[in-house]
């Protein structure tokens, strides 16, 4: 929660343009009424407190410039926010928890509802973008088009298996990934249902739903596979990166990340700091092998110097 000089006006709320990341405007007038702009644009009030020395924020609703008669009393325009900010201002006061009460009052009902409100929690505030693409792709195509109408509190470990044989059923359960990850994805959800006082606390029935076993097949590319790859490629920016990922094993992202600081060829290491768990793993570092070394100082050098300048600056 962060005390405010800015008082909220509904200019302000209009004219604030979304940026490459979230935007918070706290309001100075209620504190803890915080107008949440997303990427996308789309606009959310939440009211943000302590409790148990832990942040808390709670949705209030969608942002809405004004509300006429015809409208359903779910509008939350400025003042409405504020109100309704301010009642829970009160309760927190008082010791109550501001978070029962939103759920009290949502009378939350459907799948498809928590998925909106999870999607609001820590766990998915702090995914990487490509994580964020990921679940809302198997969101989207595969868990709530069967569990999305399901009550929260009705949802069973029948109904999840009935989800997990649905997705088998368009792809072969030994080799894909998918049903587990969503199952796993599923069992999140419901923990998160169970913290928020969506569904009684107790056992996750996602926690007891199997998941097939993959079949891993290691594949090590030979030398003359390699050549094969090498003269299908033929030359440019995008051959050298699969040809450095062919050779290390290195993601995409890795290879396109490189600094020319991490290449050490005198040592033969190579260190990446840009990788999907740099925060939890720090800096990984990879021994230089012959194929790696010629590639690095042949093409990474000289093909990616228009692409990749901080690759090649000494």
């Amino acid at each position: 929660m962060r005390r405010s000089d800015l008082i909220l006006t509904t200019t302000i709320c209009e004219r604030t343009k979304p940026g490459g990341t979230k935007k918070v405007l706290w309001d100075a007038k209620v504190l803890g009424l915080a107008l949440v702009i997303r990427p996308t644009g789309k606009r959310s009030w939440f009211f943000v407190c302590r409790r148990q020395g832990q942040q808390v924020w709670v949705k209030i609703g969608e942002y809405h410039k004004s509300r006429s008669e015809t409208e359903k009393d779910d509008v939350w325009t400025l003042d409405a926010a504020r109100a309704e900010a301010g009642k829970l201002r009160k309760c927190h006061d008082e010791g109550k928890d501001v978070r029962a009460i939103i759920t009290e009052r949502r009378n939350p009902d459907t799948f498809s509802e928590l998925v909106e409100d999870f999607k609001d929690a820590t766990h998915w505030r702090g995914l990487a973008p490509g994580s964020v693409k990921k679940y809302l792709s198997y969101l989207t195509l595969h868990i709530e088009p069967v569990l999305g109408k399901r009550l929260v509190k009705d949802i069973s470990y029948k109904d999840i298996t009935a989800m997990q044989r649905t997705i088998e059923k368009k792809q072969n359960p030994h080799i894909s990934t998918t049903a587990g990850f969503c199952v796993a994805l599923v069992s999140k959800i419901l923990d998160h249902a169970m913290k928020a006082g969506w569904r009684e606390r107790g056992l996750n029935p996602a926690k007891g739903v199997e998941i097939a076993s993959r079949r891993v097949k290691n594949r090590v590319l030979a030398g003359e596979e390699l050549s094969r790859i090498g003269d299908a490629l033929g030359e440019g920016a995008n051959a050298a990166v699969i040809r450095l990922m062919a050779v290390s094993g290195m993601r995409i992202g890795e290879v396109v990340g490189l600094e020319r600081k991490g290449i050490d060829f005198e040592n033969r290491i190579l260190t990446i700091e840009k990788h999907k768990t740099m925060r939890f793993v720090g800096p990984k570092q990879l021994p230089i092998n012959g194929h790696m070394d010629a590639i690095l100082r042949a093409q990474i050098f000289d093909v990616f110097e228009d692409r990749h300048p901080s690759v090649c600056q000494d």
